[in-house]
């Protein structure tokens, strides 16, 4: 039986496999930490991370789901199909929404939320920002955020970003309402900006609304910056692979010499 399902990020999809890492996380789905690998092919340069997640996993109800399935679902179109407002889907538009948010920094191009999920979610496409309705962008009606994880989970629920301020330390600048989305009592309703920050960061949302879409596609921001530091930090495996030859050793960067020396022979025995 597998006891995990293997994930590998390596060349154009790599963030797309990270991105889905840390949304499985988000939403409970466990790591194996010990069987996960970072190795370099020395004769490509290549990086290839695998990461291991459980098989299975609780989550809003009794019967567990199996994260294959899942991942195959999703990636086949059919979960967007089925339940365009599951967890996952909300955890990968804040990711995408936090993506674009950098693409605005760096590129200085706006984005604009774009509905999605039968617009009961939004998420950010290339144009000139829109503001909702009756909104006027003077200091009265403005709020903002530092964390790029908050501003991108505002995104998901409708409250967009006016602008970007700061060189360094970007400030994210909203309107304290968002654009009217279909909430789940099938009524249309804005999202407040202050309500949502605030009660995230004194705990209130979590306790009262732990399936809140704001707090998985926050989460799911704040485990893509954990993995993101991991991965910096992580000790690489060498894939040695002398050309002529069929043979090949796996050895960490920071072996000793004598571990070195032992792979050496190994590739240089007949």
């Amino acid at each position: 039986m597998q006891s995990s399902v293997p994930l590998i990020a390596d060349g154009p999809d790599c963030a797309a496999t990270t991105d889905l890492v840390a949304s499985l996380l988000a939403i409970g789905c466990p790591m194996v930490p010990t069987a996960n690998k970072l190795c370099i092919d020395d004769r490509t340069g290549k990086r290839e991370y695998t990461f291991h997640m459980g098989c299975e996993f609780l989550l809003n109800g009794p019967e567990p789901v199996r994260t294959r399935a899942l991942i195959n679902s999703f990636k086949s179109g059919d979960l967007e199909k089925t339940d365009p407002a599951h967890p996952l889907l909300d955890c990968l538009r804040g990711l995408h929404n936090s993506h674009a948010l950098l693409d605005w920094i760096k590129c200085g191009e706006a984005r604009h939320l774009a509905w999605a999920a039968n617009r009961s979610r939004m998420s950010y496409v290339p144009g000139a920002q829109r503001v909702p309705e009756g909104i006027t962008l003077d200091a009265a009606n403005l709020t903002g955020t530092k964390s790029l994880a908050e501003a991108a989970a505002l995104g998901v629920v409708g409250i967009p970003i006016a602008r970007i301020e700061g060189a360094d330390h970007h400030a994210f600048i909203v309107p304290k309402r968002g654009f009217a989305i279909h909430r789940d009592n099938d009524e249309w309703h804005p999202y407040g900006a202050v309500e949502l920050m605030s009660r995230l960061r004194d705990g209130t949302l979590i306790k009262e609304n732990p399936e809140h879409p704001f707090l998985y596609a926050y989460y799911a921001g704040k485990w893509s910056e954990a993995l993101m530091k991991h991965l910096d930090q992580e000790v690489p495996l060498i894939l040695l692979r002398p050309k002529g030859t069929l043979k090949s050793a796996l050895i960490a960067q920071n072996a000793t010499d004598e571990a070195w020396q032992q792979a050496d022979e190994h590739l240089e025995s007949d």
